[in-house]
């Protein structure tokens, strides 16, 4: 049976999430009506991460495990077979959206795949949360996705230390982001 979180830990976290993407939408709802590439948004959602987690360093697409890329062993049909050979039997390094850390430690806090609504399938994003938060090199003690256009967002706690743990913060983040707008 899957140990249940700290509910503090997992509350602050939550919180701290759900105010950096009402953030998001309160200064840069911009990016998000103009369709603007992933890593434009994944930018500014990283920066207003950055503020709410002070004591740690918040990375958009750290491909480092220390001084070695960083590799995941996930399934040839969820990766761009254009980047790949057939006969690759190694893992492959991987750019994970955005990451809360210690840089040059083993300290991972939060895995955080982003997709913009009505784009490409999340189905590698969901195995990359799984990978980094069961594998024994990363252990990020949270993996989250996160869906987002001008209109709709969905955040939910995909992974708890390496256990799925599905929970849903949209109702939450979507109060948050209409008392922002008024």
């Amino acid at each position: 049976m899957a140990a249940e979180p700290q509910s503090l830990r997992v509350a602050q976290l939550r919180r701290n999430i759900v105010d950096a993407l009402t953030d998001l939408y309160r200064r840069d709802l911009y990016l998000l009506q103009r369709d603007a590439n992933e890593r434009s948004i994944t930018h500014k959602l990283a920066e207003h991460l950055q503020r709410r987690f002070p004591n740690w360093d918040v990375d958009c697409e750290y491909n480092r495990r220390g001084s070695d890329p960083k590799r995941l062993p996930l399934p040839q049909s969820s990766l761009n077979r254009s980047h790949v050979r057939a006969d690759s039997t190694e893992a492959v390094t991987v750019f994970p959206d955005i990451i809360i850390h210690h840089r040059g430690t083993d300290h991972n806090v939060a895995v955080i795949e982003v997709k913009k609504v009505g784009g490409h399938d999340d189905t590698r994003d969901a195995q990359k949360i799984d990978a980094f938060s069961s594998s024994p090199l990363y252990r990020y003690e949270f993996g989250l996705l996160l869906k987002l256009d001008a209109s709709f967002s969905s955040c939910s706690l995909y992974r708890y230390l390496g256990i799925e743990w599905w929970e849903d913060w949209s109702g939450e983040l979507e109060r948050a982001i209409d008392g922002a707008r008024e």
